[in-house]
This record gives C-alpha cells, sequence and structure tokens, in this order.
C-alpha cells in the first residue's frame, strides 16, 4: 500500500516505550529516530497525533529544514522491531540550544506513541504561526484584515477585527511567498474589541501551506496529499 507505514526488523540498544494503556497519553515520553539519506538523529517525541507528529532535538541540525522529505522510526517494543513512515517538515522553532520540528506523515502516528494530554480531542498538532492577510466573510459580504495565530492539519485560528457568527464561510488570503488563500467555515469565536480569535476548519486544503511552503513540497513521492 502507497504511503504507508512501513516494519522493518532491526538491532538496536536504544531504550523503547512501553505499551500504552490507552490512546490518549499525556506524560509519555518516547523517542524516535529521524532519517535523511540513510542517516539517523535521535529526537524526543513532544506530542504525536493522527498524521502528525512535534520532536525535539538537543542541537540545531541544518540537514533538517522546512520542506525536507525524511523517515520517522518508532522503535517499537518488541527490541527488533521498528516502524517507519514518510514524513515532510513543515514547521521549526529554535535556533540555539535545542530545535523543535513539525513533521506531517504519511500515515498515523502507531497508537503506542500517541502523546498529548487525555482532555484533548483533536486529530491533529497546533502549529505557532504569524501570518498576516485579509479575511474575505463569502456568506455576509465583508472583509478584514487578519492573522493566523497557529495552523493545523485541517484548520487555522485567526485573529480578527469582525465577528464573524459561528458556521459563516470564510476566506483568508496572504502573501507569503506568492498570494495563497484558504477557504472552510468559521466554528468558534471568542473575544471582545479589536482582540477576537476565530476558530476554523479549512475545506480543500491542508493547513500545512500556511507554513509557507509551496503545495508541490508539501506531496509525497508517490500519491498527493491533497486529494
Amino acid at each position: 500500500m502507497l504511503n504507508s507505514a512501513k516494519f522493518r526488523v532491526i538491532h538496536s540498544n536504544i531504550l523503547r516505550p512501553a505499551k500504552a494503556d490507552s490512546r490518549r497519553v499525556s506524560h509519555h515520553v518516547a523517542t524516535a529516530l529521524i532519517s535523511v539519506n540513510d542517516v539517523r538523529f535521535e529526537a524526543q517525541i513532544r506530542e504525536a497525533s493522527g498524521y502528525d507528529i512535534m520532536v525535539d532535538f538537543s542541537r540545531p541540525l541544518p540537514e533538517l529544514k522546512p520542506g525536507q522529505h525524511l523517515n520517522v522510526v518508532f522503535l517499537t517494543a518488541i527490541p527488533t522491531v521498528e516502524i517507519s513512515i514518510p514524513g515532510i517538515v513543515h514547521w521549526v522553532s529554535g535556533e540555539t540550544s535545542s530545535v523543535a520540528m513539525g513533521i506531517m506523515l504519511a500515515s498515523p502516528v502507531p497508537p503506542e506513541f500517541l502523546a498529548c494530554h487525555p482532555s484533548c480531542l483533536r486529530s491533529s498538532i497546533r502549529f505557532q504561526c504569524k501570518v498576516r492577510g485579509e479575511v474575505h466573510y463569502t456568506t455576509v459580504g465583508t472583509s478584514s484584515v487578519a492573522s493566523v495565530l497557529n495552523y493545523s492539519r485541517h484548520g487555522l485560528c485567526l485573529q480578527t477585527r469582525t465577528l464573524p457568527p459561528v458556521g459563516t464561510k470564510f476566506r483568508f488570503i496572504w502573501n507569503q511567498p506568492g498570494q495563497s488563500s484558504v477557504e472552510g467555515l468559521v466554528r468558534w469565536v471568542t473575544g471582545q474589541g479589536e482582540s477576537l480569535i476565530a476558530g476554523c476548519e479549512i475545506i480543500g486544503k491542508s493547513g500545512y501551506v500556511l507554513s509557507g511552503l509551496p503545495t508541490s513540497t508539501l506531496t509525497f513521492k508517490e500519491t498527493p496529499l491533497f486529494d
């Protein structure tokens, strides 16, 4: 099957995690190996859910930058078995002593490696950003300057000056690196005055495009990411 996780028998001395007892894990710390051109880097899993993983490195790695294709290798509880999943780097934070990295995966995170708060119902991780642009509320025919504060695989968090009703259709347009846009529905709103926040579902695209990478880069070699 294309873009599916691959199981491989290996020999390694790195400690494996114990089997998780539930789907949601709050204090589960595990190690993953990030493989690029057959070179492996050890990383600590900060968050892992759905098709997303966020990992921490103890030092900057020039080999890993946004747009880089790689494999995320999960070390299972069986000492000689690993799971390798293709991924693409879309988000990097930090430049000196430590670096956090967001990677979109070709297939879901294995259940024993899910890492998020037990009360969290989201199926994808939020990645902080600051993308300025203009939002058009197509249902009500109004527009406003706005900024995206974070994005996920299926949505975004929008800071805007106008309060759209829940269920409003929107189109957000920004100019980095070229003019781009996403469309969707407003799912919740909060705040008052000029500090209004809207949680939005994206339809027809993935929120990863807000990373600034072109859609062609956010595509796995075997099959397109966006149907």
